[in-house]
């Protein structure tokens, strides 16, 4: 397995807000909202 590389991402919302993120399958969003933004409330729009 490859190591995850570091990428130049931030993403700075203010309290109480929300965002959609928007990217191409396979590249590590689902990953990503995971392990930088713990408390969030994640709402797959694909799961049936």
């Amino acid at each position: 397995m490859e190591k995850i590389k570091k990428r130049l991402f931030e993403l700075n919302l203010p309290a109480n807000k929300s965002a959609f993120l928007w990217g191409p399958r396979k590249v590590g969003k689902t990953y990503w909202i995971i392990h930088h933004l713990k408390n969030a409330v994640i709402i797959d729009l694909l799961e049936p």
